[in-house]
């Protein structure tokens, strides 16, 4: 899970298959100022993004383009649970989006594993929030002190 503009793993995921390594609590330390504007950007891959050398964070264009261009199929049972690690979304024949939930913006916890799923935008919204994949339905903003996932695509 990674906080918008930043460059280091804010929350580790999962360590193993069962309920005592879910890693779904609060996080101590849990950053809660949110990176500037710029950090990522739309326009090139900067310092910051987290994705390997000739890959990038995707924009929100290129999210609204897997909507728009792609079947999507629902995989799995949809339940919260810090242990339903089974459910998602296909686009298409090859992109598989884990239901991984989101970290809240305010101590790190991780709601919703198993239900939904959030992955960064590079797309700034405002002061505060960015542009997130809300896989299974669109793109939204939020405050960039959440931890969502990251999709990094070739750049």
């Amino acid at each position: 899970y990674w906080q918008w503009g930043r460059a280091a793993e804010a929350a580790p995921g999962p360590t193993g298959p069962y309920p005592g390594n879910a890693n779904s609590g609060a996080i101590s330390g849990w950053n809660t100022t949110a990176a500037p504007a710029g950090s990522w950007s739309d326009a090139s891959k900067t310092a910051n993004d987290p994705c390997p050398s000739g890959y990038r964070v995707p924009t929100r264009a290129q999210w609204d383009g897997v909507l728009a261009n792609n079947t999507k199929t629902n995989v799995g049972t949809f339940s919260s649970s810090t242990t339903n690690y089974s459910s998602g979304w296909m686009y298409g024949n090859e992109l598989f989006l884990p239901a991984t939930g989101g970290r809240i913006s305010t101590d790190g916890s991780l709601p919703g594993r198993g239900q939904s799923g959030n992955y960064w935008s590079s797309t700034v919204f405002s002061t505060e929030d960015a542009y997130y994949f809300f896989a299974g339905l669109d793109t939204d903003n939020s405050h960039r002190t959440y931890g969502y996932s990251v999709r990094c695509i070739a750049e």
